[in-house]
């Protein structure tokens, strides 16, 4: 027998959430959706060596995501001053929100407790893609990522009529 998998099941409305970032400037889901949709990253400790190869991938990457229509946010089981520090530590400062999710509330909302994940939601906060990740995996593979966003769009697009 299989065991269920982690995180939200697909087609799932993603549950509603408030985070601070290293700011503590209050984030919620709305907020962080782009035009097409949102990427979530979920990592433990921001300063455990897998959390900051994730944060380094997704600041090289963020903007090419972006430019896809999908905004990136990265929540992290981890105090706010923890956040501020690897932020104000950093040359230079990451190009999408970091979250801290403080008691882990979000993460387990997410199916996302104890682990690494992406999850990616649609426009109307639909999750189209469920990865959890092992502790030697960065990412999913960014064509993986790609070519998901690419499904979303070619799914979603409205047909246009000609008059």
């Amino acid at each position: 027998m299989l065991a269920p998998q982690p995180g939200l099941s697909l087609g799932r409305l993603a549950p509603r959430f408030h985070l601070p970032d290293h700011n503590r400037s209050q984030h919620n889901l709305t907020d962080l959706m782009g035009e097409r949709g949102l990427i979530l990253g979920f990592t433990g400790d921001i300063w455990r060596p897998a959390s900051v190869r994730r944060i380094l991938w997704l600041h090289r990457h963020a903007h090419m995501l972006q430019r896809t229509g999908f905004n990136v946010a990265l929540l992290i089981h981890d105090e706010p001053h923890m956040v501020y520090g690897f932020y104000a530590s950093s040359p230079t400062p990451p190009v999408f929100p970091m979250l801290a999710d403080v008691d882990g509330a979000v993460h387990q909302l997410f199916g996302m407790d104890d682990q690494a994940g992406m999850i990616v939601l649609d426009h109307e906060l639909r999750v189209r893609q469920n990865w959890t990740l092992t502790a030697d995996r960065i990412w999913p593979r960014l064509t993986e990522i790609t070519d998901t966003l690419d499904l979303i769009g070619d799914r979603y697009v409205q047909p246009q009529v000609s008059l």
